[in-house]
């Protein structure tokens, strides 16, 4: 019933006995066979049965905050630690997340299941297409290995916008699948709700970004180190086996830890080494990455904090991404609860797919040449939403009192296109790709993250200068 896994997470051996009993009965999205009627069925909305002896037994109960029944996993459904994560194929961090998760299972073979959601972002052009084929592949028992796949060619997506579904489908026929049905499922309006489902779920959770991760139900966002993941799996493995002592079966473990752990959210740094070498997932970094930062240029208009400052941030960050303006908050927070010998640099990283992200960076730097950067960052931040009006830049630019045609003709003109493509290439040198991106004295820190782990990067930067 178990097929052949590829890198994701190895090959199962004896856990797949552990397997049959709890396959998931929702039609097709699931690593395996879909399992007989007579020897399985779905009893209620959150309890899967088996029957023994003629009689059906309660095997498995789900949870109502976090449901997992009706997507694919990997793992025993006896397992203490229940990782469910929310991903997109098109995403970077997933990929490096996904290869943190792999070492994760390969650590804790015998206490950990992996479930995995949907979550293609909107400004990732082919993410939800490869969502459809994970699908497709899922109703034949194949989800993990095209998931793997997609991860490992994710660089090659945008080569195939226009043959996608095609694209896939060779990959499919490697795959010894049914080709034809791959192709009617790819497009089958049942994936389509599979794919809303796990989004509507993603947002009654407020997951605002990807990867997230739920370990027992506990909340993880971004690619993680594998050290900060094991640390979570191993505390959650000790509060199973305390609940197990206490009287909870395996049975509705999950569903018992999932209520306890929900409301807690642990600050995350996440500190990936985004350089994945010849198309690979790469080896999941195991400790917060340091990073040279030595060669980094410093426009004197772009550093909030002073000059004698004991920590650097470096910020690469783009004017039109939300999780942008999210950590930008979140930064303000943690700078007021630490000392005044911290100052932030602020570098520009304008994605592709944000169409007002450079001419946005263009209009902090012409308000910067007036004296105004920090002013006009702020601004642009707080209007974020409105950054496609037209005249949306002059109107800011007026409000801040600027000489309006110096704004226009540095506007006009392309003398900023090299500092700004300088800044994304130093952040590219240091293999990241993705914003917002902050550097604290060398260490890391990815992602929209709370203001409490700004806070515990800061100090222990500041502790080290003591």
């Amino acid at each position: 019933m178990t097929s052949k896994r590829t890198n994701f997470l190895g090959h199962l051996g004896p856990m797949a006995l552990l397997l049959v009993w709890a396959i998931l009965v929702a039609a097709g999205c699931t690593s395996m066979s879909k399992p007989d009627a007579s020897s399985s069925n779905e009893s209620s909305a959150g309890t899967l049965t088996k029957k023994v002896g003629g009689a059906p037994q309660v095997a498995f109960q789900d949870s109502d905050i976090i449901p997992i029944m009706r997507s694919p996993m990997m793992g025993p459904m006896s397992a203490k630690v229940t990782i469910v994560t929310f991903s997109d194929f098109q995403c970077p961090y997933c990929r490096r997340g996904a290869g943190t998760l792999s070492q994760i299972f390969k650590t804790f073979p015998e206490d950990t299941k992996i479930v995995f959601k949907q979550l293609p972002l909107s400004f990732h052009p082919q993410a939800e297409d490869a969502a459809r084929a994970s699908i497709a592949a899922s109703r034949q028992g194949r989800f993990w290995e095209m998931h793997d796949w997609l991860f490992e060619n994710q660089d090659a997506f945008r080569e195939h916008d226009g043959d996608f579904k095609e694209w896939v489908a060779k990959y499919a026929g490697m795959l010894k699948l049914d080709v034809e049905k791959f192709r009617k499922d790819f497009d089958a309006q049942e994936t389509t709700q599979i794919i809303e489902r796990d989004l509507k779920l993603a947002a009654e959770l407020k997951v605002e970004g990807t990867p997230a991760f739920f370990i027992n139900g506990e909340r993880m966002n971004g690619a993680l180190p594998f050290d900060e993941f094991a640390r979570v799996v191993e505390a959650r493995r000790a509060q199973a086996e305390e609940k197990i002592g206490e009287g909870d079966v395996p049975p509705n473990l999950y569903a018992s830890l999932v209520a306890e752990n929900y409301q807690r959210q642990l600050p995350m740094i996440p500190g990936p080494s985004m350089k994945d070498g010849e198309g690979d997932l790469g080896e999941p970094a195991e400790e917060v990455l340091r990073f040279d930062t030595s060669k980094l240029t410093i426009h004197p208009g772009q550093v909030r904090g002073p000059k004698d400052a004991k920590v650097t941030i470096f910020a690469f960050e783009d004017f039109e991404c939300p999780y942008c303006a999210k950590a930008d908050v979140n930064l303000k927070e943690a700078l007021a609860e630490v000392d005044d010998s911290v100052r932030v640099v602020f570098k520009h990283m304008p994605l592709s797919f944000h169409p007002q992200a450079h001419p946005a960076a263009k209009a902090s730097i012409a308000a910067r040449e007036q004296g105004k950067f920090w002013e006009m960052h702020d601004l642009l931040f707080e209007r974020q939403a409105d950054l496609g009006e037209p005249g949306i830049f002059e109107e800011l630019a007026k409000s801040l009192s600027l000489n309006m045609k110096k704004f226009k003709a540095d506007m006009a003109g392309d003398k900023y296109d090299a500092e700004i493509k300088a800044d994304t290439a130093q952040a590219q040198a240091l293999g990241f790709q993705g914003t917002p991106t902050f550097i604290i004295d060398g260490t890391a820190v990815v992602g929209a993250q709370p203001a409490e782990s700004f806070v515990r990067v800061i100090r222990e930067a500041l502790a080290e200068k003591q």
